[in-house]
């Protein structure tokens, strides 16, 4: 029962093995707790979510990939009336030792 709603789910071969991989595992902790209607809801729920991870799991990315974007923090209050926050950069280490040596 649970092969046949996994293929109606429209899911290739290894994404309903991981949805009953992960299933197996729910039930194996929480197994004595949960429902057969409930075990039903959470292969759906699993499913759903194999389905949204799959253009994220085609997305080609490495170890040493850098980030998309990147904080940065504004530092101090932002003045009143700006429609938008001053974005300032972190100080370099140079820059930070130069104004620790000024402030002495």
């Amino acid at each position: 029962m649970a092969r046949a709603q996994a293929g109606k789910s429209g899911l290739t071969p290894s994404q309903e093995r991981e949805v009953e991989a992960r299933l197996a595992n729910i039930v194996r902790k929480y197994g004595d707790r949960l429902s057969e209607d409930q075990r039903q809801h959470l292969r759906r729920i699993l499913a759903y979510n194999e389905k949204l991870l799959a253009s994220i799991r085609k997305f080609p990315l490495q170890n040493g990939d850098p980030p998309a974007s990147i904080l940065k923090l504004a530092t101090g209050p932002e003045p009143a009336g700006s429609a938008s926050a001053k974005v300032v950069s972190p100080p370099s280490p140079g820059r930070a030792a130069a104004s620790k040596a000024e402030a002495s």
